[in-house]
C-alpha cells in the first residue's frame, strides 16, 4: 500500500488556523501533543504529524475502502525527525505503515507505506498544482494518469500498458504524484 501527503507550508500559515482553541485536540493523541509542544518548530512538527496521518490514511483507505478520515484514530510515533527530515509510523486498527518525511522551507512531503513496500520501487514527482497536472505528468514521463475501478489513482505505462498503484496529493502550489515502479 502506498499514501502521500503534502503540506504547501506558505498556503497553510494563511488559511489553517491550527492555533485556534480546541483545533488540535480534535486531530492529535495526548503523546502526539508532547510532540508538537517539546518541537523546536511547533509549525513545522503539527504539519509532519498532519501529512503523516494524511498520508497513512490513503493507504488504509486503498486497504480497507473506508472513506471516512478520523484523524485520532491514526496514532504517529517518530523514529526520528531533523531540520529537513523524519520517518516513523502510524498505527490504525493493528495496520502499521511506515512514514518517510521531507521538510523543506516551502513544503513537507510524506511518503506512507505497508512494511512490504520497498521505496526504491518508488517513484516520486512534484508538480505545480493546477489543472494541467496531468498533462505535464504524462508529457514528462512514460506514463500517464487515470482512476481504477474504485476511482484510486493508478499509472499505466505507455510502452507496457502495465498498471501501477498511485498517490496523488496537493496543497496551495504544489501537487505530488508517488507510484511503484514494478
Amino acid at each position: 500500500m502506498l499514501g502521500n501527503d503534502i503540506v504547501d507550508l506558505k498556503f497553510a500559515k494563511l488559511h489553517y488556523n491550527w492555533r485556534r482553541k480546541g483545533y488540535l485536540n480534535k486531530i492529535f493523541s495526548a503523546r502526539e501533543l508532547e510532540l508538537i509542544n517539546s518541537s523546536k518548530s511547533e509549525d513545522t512538527m503539527v504539519w509532519v504529524l498532519w501529512s503523516m496521518k494524511e498520508a497513512a490514511y490513503k493507504c488504509y483507505n486503498r486497504l480497507t475502502s473506508e472513506r471516512l478520515f478520523n484523524p485520532q484514530a491514526f496514532e504517529c510515533a517518530l523514529f526520528s525527525s531533523c531540520t529537513n527530515s523524519a520517518s516513523g509510523v502510524v498505527i490504525r486498527n493493528g495496520q502499521t505503515f511506515f512514514t518517510k518525511t521531507e521538510i523543506s522551507k516551502n513544503y513537507i512531503h510524506t511518503l506512507a507505506y505497508s512494511g512490504t513496500l520497498v521505496l526504491d520501487h518508488l517513484s516520486v514527482h512534484h508538480h505545480k498544482n493546477n489543472a494541467e497536472y496531468s498533462v505535464a505528468f504524462t508529457d514528462s514521463t512514460n506514463y500517464s494518469l487515470q482512476k481504477d475501478k474504485n476511482h484510486l489513482p493508478e499509472v499505466i505505462n505507455k510502452k507496457t500498458q502495465q498498471k501501477h498503484m498511485a498517490s496523488i496529493s496537493h496543497d496551495g502550489g504544489y501537487l505530488c504524484i508517488a507510484f511503484l515502479k514494478v
